[in-house]
């Protein structure tokens, strides 16, 4: 099945990516929203804990191709080499999945629960490898509208069964089940449109794209796992309800990062063009979306100190007055890991990801052991100071690491005119 393509649009392009991003994070801050209200704050933190390591082992299975897949201007890879690359991923994901709950000895309704949110991730990242086609075929629209209805018709089929059932893991069923008839009623047939989509498993070409993408994936993974490693602790040392708490207050610092989606999803083809073709243009362009970021991130501090914690109390039913000034941390720690999705997509960009993972390795080390000594130590403030703390960390070593792998290419390549230019 094929749907007819309609004309290209650089307006609906930031519409629509707007649009997906907005859905996608606004999903997860809804369905919390909903199960703590149904069913308690428990409930909520149960969910809180497997939904976010579900999005952890996403990383897995979406490998972050769609930073491949978009910025591959000398056409090194098919559609059918990503397809296949994303199956096997996939596969990988769920058996990551099994592996990280017999370490962490999930059980009863927690194992259930992570195992089904895994199975949902799985079905989108699959679904991510048509939207990077549509992406890079100049149909970022088509991508971010896939997004947004899949995401928020598989929320739906959740809310509506939770209200009914009273129960978290079979409410999970039917979200799975139209996250599928998504994909395969409108991307697949789009991404038929413009390219067959039949995968190629050629050995040497998937080995060089597992190398190429790697690096970039490994580092997304550790960013989650640094990122989620608070909860890991509060998990380890406190209850469910302050799991819950930290739930809450910890959502609102995403949004600097989907602030930041809205503006440089958008130009990752551009920017790869100009990283090849206009190296002043590239380095204007980056710096523009530092600033971008650091205005995001003021601002979302500023709201969430004025009013941050009244719209709290109101959506989740909760009492978190006391923790002002932790919603404040947790909101800086956001623009830090702005900062640091940005630093590490402007490596990939400039096919220079590899040396990402000096800054994650090192952040990750830091967040086996730094979580649990704050919570242990500081008691539920501490998951806020261990947050804020890796997330500045990171933002160090990834903005240093780019500016020295940029720069220290650019001057190899004035080198090596010049000495074309001496020869002549």
């Amino acid at each position: 099945m094929r749907y007819r393509l309609p004309k290209k649009s650089v307006r609906l392009d930031y519409l629509f990516n707007m649009f997906g991003s907005t859905a996608n994070a606004a999903v997860s801050i809804l369905l919390l929203i909903v199960v703590s209200r149904v069913l308690g704050e428990e409930e909520a933190g149960v969910f809180t804990l497997c939904f976010s390591t579900a999005q952890m082992m996403y990383i897995i299975g979406e490998f972050e191709l769609r930073s491949v897949q978009v910025t591959d201007a000398k056409e090194e890879y098919s559609f059918g080499h990503m397809i296949a690359f994303l199956l096997l991923t996939t596969a990988a994901m769920l058996i990551a999945t099994f592996g990280f709950m017999l370490f962490h000895g999930f059980a009863g309704e927690k194992l259930i629960v992570m195992l089904l949110l895994t199975l949902y991730m799985a079905v989108l990242s699959l679904a991510d490898v048509f939207q990077g086609d549509l992406h890079y075929q100049g149909y970022l629209f088509l991508a971010g509208l896939g997004l947004g209805g899949e995401v928020l018709s598989a929320a739906f089929a959740f809310l509506i069964t939770l209200v009914i059932t009273r129960n978290l893991a079979l409410s999970i069923l039917p979200m799975i089940g139209a996250a599928l008839l998504w994909l395969f009623l409108y991307e697949i047939p789009f991404a038929e449109s413009l390219t067959p989509a039949r995968p190629r498993f050629e050995g040497k070409k998937l080995l060089h794209l597992l190398l190429t993408a790697a690096p970039l994936a490994i580092s997304v993974f550790l960013n989650q796992f640094v990122f989620n490693a608070p909860k890991f602790a509060i998990d380890t040392f406190l209850t469910e309800a302050d799991q819950s708490h930290y739930g809450f207050l910890v959502m609102p610092s995403f949004v600097i990062n989907l602030l930041s989606l809205f503006v440089f999803r958008p130009r990752l083809v551009a920017l790869a063009e100009q990283w090849h073709n206009d190296r002043r243009t590239f380095f204007r362009q980056v710096r523009r979306l530092y600033v971008w970021v650091a205005l995001a991130t003021a601002l979302t501090v500023l709201a969430g100190f004025a009013a941050g914690i009244s719209v709290l109390n109101f959506l989740y039913n909760a009492r978190l007055n006391d923790y002002r000034f932790l919603l404040v941390l947790l909101l800086l720690g956001g623009g830090f890991s702005a900062g640091c999705t940005l630093s590490v997509t402007l490596l990939a960009v400039i096919r220079k990801q590899a040396f990402g993972l000096i800054g994650y390795g090192a952040a990750a080390l830091l967040a086996l052991f730094l979580p649990d000594l704050f919570v242990r130590h500081f008691g539920f403030a501490g998951a806020a100071y261990a947050f804020l703390t890796e997330a500045a960390l990171l933002f160090i070593c990834l903005i240093v690491i780019f500016t020295v792998c940029a720069h220290t290419h650019e001057r190899t390549q004035s080198t090596a005119t010049e000495e074309y230019f001496e020869i002549q």
